[in-house]
Parts: structure tokens; C-alpha cells; sequence
């Protein structure tokens, strides 16, 4: 591999994939070479390895890379952005993928240990890039301690998933609360500009993204799903009707 450095977010893709491996295993991809262990019990041990090798224990967030790049240099920022130094901890999207994964390893595994990662790490490290002065709240691409940064729509539709499939493992209403809010941000971004769809960031709106739009009628079906509430049944159409109608590709049918 040319890139001795690697986000963690990139590892807790193995984490979903060794999931998947473990409840579908046709092709014995979890397998050991004695065959011994489970997608689970690799998953859980990648998952220890990541808080492991990635913790900044002063700020009990994790790092954007492992082993630290020189002077914490990011380089892979999107849309030309240059690079950016000193930054002690990671952004919020691939802290993010750390909910995702942790909430996964709880609603196959039902395991209490995974709740109780959640609400004694993942969670408080996340509530380090809440930013409930700019309204609607939600989630800043770096930790308030650091000033405003920008507030993707792309990445809070995501947390805002892993809520929801959060209070359908727990039955906890304060996790549909979250995802309530984290919705009511997502769809603060959408306008009739280009007759409909959600922005990509806030700070930023010169585009609407699939990266948006698709995972957001997701949202909204999940939210029908729980709620039986119309409007996000209406919401889920709409978003999806957009997204067929605006972003797909029709030259690779």
C-alpha cells in the first residue's frame, strides 16, 4: 500500500463488511485460516484496535490517521480544498463512522457492552462537534472547540441513520429525538432552487449532491417507518422522485 497512513474510517468499512461476511457467509470471507473465528469476533477486535492505536486521550476523540501524519496533515479534503495542518483530531465524518460502527456490532449482537461504548465514548466524543448556537442544530465537520466549522447535510443524514436504527435496537426515545433533530437540520437544506433537493454544505451552496439526496430519502422512509408520520412518507417520495430525476446517470444502463 503507497499510503502507510490510514483514516479510520477506512477500518470501520471492514467492520460493516465483516458484519455482513458473518450473517451471509457463503463465501467464508471471516474465516481464519483455521477457520476458527467469527465476522463478530473480528470486527470486535478491529473495532478495540481502532480506539486503541487512533485515541487522543486528551481530548477523548480519536485521530484522523494512524500513525499520525506529520504535523496531523490532511490531504484528501474534497473540491480543491488545500490541505490542512495541526488538526489534533478527526473530522466528524470518519469519527461518525465509529456510531455506525459500534451501533451495527449492538443491533446484531445485542450485547451490552457495545451500548455501553456508545454511551460512555462514542456518544461524548460526538457531542464534541454539537453546535446548537447556529439553528437548526447539528453537527460541525470539526469539534466546537476549535470555532465554527462547516455542517454538512451529507454527514449528519448519516448520524441521523445510525439514531434511528439506534432507537429501533433500544426502544430509547432519546435517540428518535436526535435523529427528529438531526432531520429537521437535513431538510433545512432543501430550497426550490433547481425545483427541490438538499445542498451538500451549508456554508457552501453551490451544489446538490447524490451524497445528500439519496441517503436523505432513506431518512425519511425510516422516519415513516417509525413514526408512521405522512410528512416523511411524503419527504422519502419527494427526495427520491428528485434524486431519479436530477442525478442519475442514464448512459450506464
Amino acid at each position: 500500500m503507497k499510503n502507510k497512513y490510514l483514516t479510520y474510517s477506512l477500518l470501520i468499512v471492514f467492520v460493516h463488511l465483516l458484519l455482513l461476511s458473518a450473517f451471509y457467509p457463503a463465501g467464508n470471507i471471516c474465516q481464519d485460516k483455521k477457520g476458527s473465528e467469527s465476522g463478530i469476533e473480528i470486527a470486535d477486535e478491529i473495532l478495540n484496535n481502532i480506539l486503541l492505536l487512533y485515541d487522543v486521550p486528551s481530548q477523548s476523540l480519536l485521530s484522523e490517521t494512524y500513525p499520525v501524519n506529520p504535523n496531523n496533515k490532511v490531504t484528501y479534503l474534497a473540491e480543491g480544498t488545500s490541505e490542512r495542518k495541526f488538526q489534533e483530531v478527526s473530522f466528524l465524518w470518519p469519527f461518525s463512522g465509529m456510531l455506525s460502527g459500534v451501533v451495527t456490532l449492538y443491533t446484531h449482537t445485542n450485547q451490552a457492552k457495545y451500548l455501553s461504548m456508545l454511551e460512555d465514548k462514542i456518544l461524548p466524543g460526538l457531542d464534541k462537534y454539537y453546535d446548537n448556537v447556529r439553528l437548526p442544530a447539528a453537527y460541525q465537520s470539526y469539534p466546537t472547540f476549535a470555532g465554527n466549522s462547516d455542517r454538512f447535510y451529507d454527514d449528519n443524514v448519516w448520524l441521523a441513520l445510525d439514531f434511528c436504527n439506534l432507537y429501533v435496537a433500544t426502544d430509547n426515545k432519546k435517540y428518535l429525538d436526535k435523529a427528529t433533530e438531526i432531520y429537521d437540520f437535513v431538510y433545512s437544506g432543501w430550497d426550490d432552487v433547481l425545483n427541490g433537493g438538499i445542498y451538500w454544505c451549508e456554508q457552501n451552496k453551490s451544489s446538490k449532491n447524490t451524497c445528500s439526496n439519496a441517503p436523505g430519502a432513506v431518512l425519511s422512509a425510516k422516519m415513516y417507518n417509525i413514526t408512521n408520520d405522512e410528512k416523511y412518507l411524503k419527504d422519502a417520495i419527494n427526495t427520491y422522485e428528485w434524486t431519479k430525476h436530477h442525478l442519475l446517470d442514464t448512459s450506464d444502463f
